[in-house]
């Protein structure tokens, strides 16, 4: 998951934006046996700030994938 949230970081970058200026995020996950591993990589990447956050456990996702993420500042 890590890899997510590099690519995020490299997207708002490219906007000139920081991840400071996040303030809701909502995640898909595809497995619930994600879910803690979920929080600590968001948690590490926004540096233990807290932002309103959502998790959901959704079959609909692409079988290839473990996360989708929604964030807005």
């Amino acid at each position: 998951m890590e890899c997510v949230w590099s690519n995020l970081r490299a997207i708002l970058a490219s906007a000139g934006i920081t991840m400071d200026k996040m303030v809701r995020l909502t995640s898909y996950l595809s497995d619930g046996a994600c879910v803690e591993t979920n929080q600590n990589t968001r948690l590490q990447a926004l540096g233990g700030r807290a932002v309103a956050t959502t998790a959901i456990i959704v079959e609909t996702l692409r079988d290839d994938w473990l996360v989708e993420i929604v964030a807005a500042g």
